[in-house]
């Protein structure tokens, strides 16, 4: 049953929706209030120290320039394209980088304080697993936000429970799940 959750892109589909802009409106404006919520609880957690943000998906950048991080070095971006990447590090000062599938991905060696998948869960072939290994291998808390839609409730039904989360409502809605170390 769980199959039928994944959405699964190819990375060529993913470069193809970047170049041609499908993606530009993530950019220009923060994911409303879910992004502004994780930047929030992250600038306060890492506040005056090194810790490292590891961003899965991150896409061209959304999440970033909310960010108030000592040093650029601090956040990894990482996603399966590598033109949303080119433009991420374009617009931002942006100097670490990973073209790569978190699902296929080692974490063994994970030295990453926080791991963030945001509004990426849906597009994983196993998001599940996935989610239970981005929890194991952060080494102070993942955090995954959702969009409310039916199957990615379906998917929360699943997921690990975690240490906290919250919901934001409004005219869009989203939950937010914090997996704590």
């Amino acid at each position: 049953m769980l199959g039928l959750l994944s959405k699964k892109k190819s990375t060529e589909l993913w470069d193809d929706e970047y170049k041609n802009g499908r993606w530009d409106y993530l950019r220009e404006q923060p994911l409303y209030n879910n992004s502004d919520f994780i930047a929030g609880y992250l600038n306060r957690e890492t506040e005056g120290t090194d810790a490292t943000i590891f961003d899965v998906g991150a896409g061209n950048g959304a999440l970033y320039p909310l960010l108030t991080l000592k040093d650029e070095k601090q956040y990894f971006p990482v996603d399966v394209s590598q033109v949303a990447l080119d433009a991420l590090k374009e617009s931002h000062n942006i100097t670490n980088s990973m073209v790569g599938d978190i699902e296929t991905m080692d974490l063994s060696e994970s030295n990453y304080d926080y791991i963030v998948l945001n509004e990426v869960v849906y597009y994983f072939n196993n998001p599940i697993q996935t989610v239970k290994r981005c929890a194991e291998a952060a080494k102070k808390c993942c955090i995954v936000s959702m969009y409310h839609s039916p199957r990615s409730n379906l998917i929360i039904m699943f997921l690990p429970r975690p240490t906290f989360s919250a919901r934001i409502n409004g005219e869009y809605k989203w939950t937010i799940m914090f997996y704590l170390k």
